[in-house]
């Protein structure tokens, strides 16, 4: 599945961008990545995944991917009860007892179970990043006083606060986990690895006989 079939020429890309304030015009412009961020933002947890899985079972060939990081959990790892062990740190920040594993905070916003999948949903810290556009200043921004500013000096600059999401999926039955966004490092990836496999062992010790 590549980028051209995520543009609005596309039925089902025409068809869920309705539940969302997304416009055309936007898609059109924004490409694939903006697209998928702002609807995953927009639409609930489910309907994002029958998007995808729609747009798999419509367009995927063999050897498709989707920005996804598929890793096996130790052999011997028991998942019984891993819900119910992410469930106490939802909404929360996994500073405790994983400060050692993690190099930036990191939140659980959500978590469903279902049969033998556990679907977790982080957000990364809020991080303010510089603002760029080719517009003339397409947001407002205003100075002390109030007063509306038209036009930034060289020396300035509008920064907007910005955070990442991760979705991850755990095969309990099958051991396996499956981390998916691509805008974030390798590293975070390998940190939500060693977190799962310390809840699973009862344990803030890292460790385990298979990494991402």
């Amino acid at each position: 599945m590549t980028a051209d079939n995520f543009t609005i020429d596309n039925k089902e890309v025409f068809s869920i961008i309705e539940k969302t304030s997304i416009s055309p015009e936007q898609v059109s412009q924004n490409g694939k990545r903006w697209f998928l961020n702002n609807l995953s933002n927009e639409l609930t947890w489910q309907e994002y995944r029958e998007f995808i899985d729609a747009m798999f079972r419509e367009y995927g060939k063999e050897g498709s991917v989707f920005n996804q990081q598929l890793v096996h959990f130790p052999k011997n790892l028991e998942t019984n009860g891993l819900y119910e062990k992410l469930k106490k740190y939802e909404e929360n920040p996994l500073t405790e007892p994983f400060g050692a594993i993690l190099t930036q905070p990191l939140f659980i916003n959500q978590l469903e179970k279902q049969d033998n999948k556990i679907d977790v949903s982080f957000y990364t810290a809020v991080k303010f990043e510089e603002y760029e556009s080719t517009e003339e200043i397409p947001i407002q921004v205003h100075d002390e006083s109030g007063e509306k500013i038209n036009e930034l000096s060289p020396e300035q600059s509008v920064k907007v606060p910005m955070r990442r999401r991760v979705e991850l999926r755990i095969y309990t039955n099958h051991k396996l986990m499956s981390i998916s966004n691509s805008e974030i490092p390798g590293r975070l990836q390998k940190e939500i690895y060693n977190i799962v496999v310390a809840l699973a062992r009862d344990s803030p010790v890292i460790g385990g006989e298979d990494n991402v």
